[in-house]
């Protein structure tokens, strides 16, 4: 598959269930969406953070902050293939996410 193919395929297609991750201070959350033409919830998740991931607003060993991801996934049952992560802070700057239609060469 050439790269042109791979890139229309990741941002062009609808996925038909979606992760929402919320990593926060003191707990994480997670909701998987099956999408259609009305989506509806399918799993959900709140989690308290153990002390030792996060301190003072910071993941302090990531490799344990991806086993309790992967925990909570695997005792929740979430199968889907696409995520959208947040993280808050005072030290993480504003992004915004815009859709667009391809343009012309012009």
């Amino acid at each position: 598959m050439n790269v042109q193919a791979i890139v229309k395929r990741m941002f062009h297609t609808k996925p038909s269930k979606i992760v929402g991750v919320d990593i926060g201070t003191g707990s994480i959350k997670m909701v998987q969406i099956e999408t259609g033409s009305k989506p509806v919830v399918s799993c959900f998740a709140v989690a308290e953070l153990p002390l030792e991931l996060i301190n003072n607003g910071f993941v302090r060993n990531s490799d344990a902050m991806i086993s309790f991801i992967k925990g909570l996934v695997a005792k929740y049952d979430f199968n889907a293939r696409h995520a959208v992560f947040t993280v808050g802070g005072r030290n993480v700057l504003y992004v915004r996410s815009i859709c667009r239609k391809c343009l012309t060469k012009k």
